[in-house]
């Protein structure tokens, strides 16, 4: 049995109700955040309701929870389906508020769902194929509920058996996956993009971890010839970690198979979130 919180209360998934006038349904009007539970234990949850109260201030909801209330409702959620790691996402909208957009809402809407990971361990072990394709995300930086570039990344990507869309600017210029952040490898050296991203927070730890182990990260903006010119690629987001790239746009990366930066990467990562839980 799934369960789920709706506005604080810890409901069977059945039982929650959400009105057909919210304005997260009519228009998209809401910000989420996904985390990551570990058998019951969410990571860097305090990161997250950072985030959380960051998006909802950026677009003007004023939450009557507290963050602390959130984090509880969001961990007695992972602890009772503890038994899987999950993917958690906290879902608040402005809630009923009609067309008028000029005042704060009185009653948000907050939604706490739950979902087993299921990830195929092939996508680790032999990489994924991406390609690239002119998207841009609506709003820089905030997670935000219009996802409609991501829509029609994986709708695109499920007709041409691709794994991720990586999005580019009409000028060329790199930004992230369609749901993911992005990272390239030349010359022993990772780049990630700079602006126009949504900047995840395993993005975050990713640099923290390379640069410990005296792996040189540079945070700049770079554009398509760059990209298709790498040694390696990979992928983050916080479900699914670190995901490496063996094929972009119908071609190998590198050789084809995993590099040898990335599975340090990978490796890194796996070892700081055994030891943060």
């Amino acid at each position: 049995m799934t369960f789920c919180c709706l506005n604080g209360k810890l409901l069977k998934i059945d039982e929650a109700k959400l009105s057909p006038f919210d304005n997260g349904f009519l228009y998209g009007d809401g910000i989420y955040d996904t985390m990551r539970s570990y058998k019951g234990k969410i990571l860097e949850l305090d990161l997250h309701m950072a985030r959380i109260k960051k998006s909802a201030d950026q677009i003007g909801i004023t939450l009557p929870w507290n963050l602390d209330e959130i984090q509880k409702w969001s961990m007695q959620l992972a602890d009772i389906h503890k038994e899987k790691d999950m993917r958690v996402r906290v879902t608040i909208t402005r809630g009923e508020h009609g067309f008028d957009f000029s005042k704060n809402p009185s009653q948000p809407t907050l939604f706490i769902t739950v979902e087993a990971i299921d990830i195929p361990k092939s996508i680790y072990t032999k990489g994924v194929t991406a390609e690239t394709q002119v998207l841009h995300r609506i709003m820089h930086g905030i997670k935000t509920l219009g996802l409609t570039h991501m829509i029609i990344a994986y709708r695109y990507a499920a007709q041409k058996k691709l794994y991720e869309i990586i999005l580019i600017d009409k000028d060329g210029t790199v930004r992230e996956g369609a749901s993911t952040n992005l990272f390239v490898i030349r010359n022993n050296i990772i780049y990630t993009p700079k602006n126009k991203i949504l900047p995840g927070l395993t993005r975050a730890r990713i640099i923290t971890l390379a640069r410990k182990n005296k792996i040189k990260v540079v945070v700049k903006d770079f554009n398509k010839k760059f990209l298709q010119q790498a040694d390696e690629i990979f992928l983050s987001n916080r479900p699914r970690e670190v995901i490496p790239v063996t094929t972009l746009n119908s071609k190998n990366v590198g050789d084809g198979t995993v590099g040898s930066i990335t599975k340090q990467i990978m490796k890194f990562y796996t070892q700081y979130v055994k030891s943060s839980l």
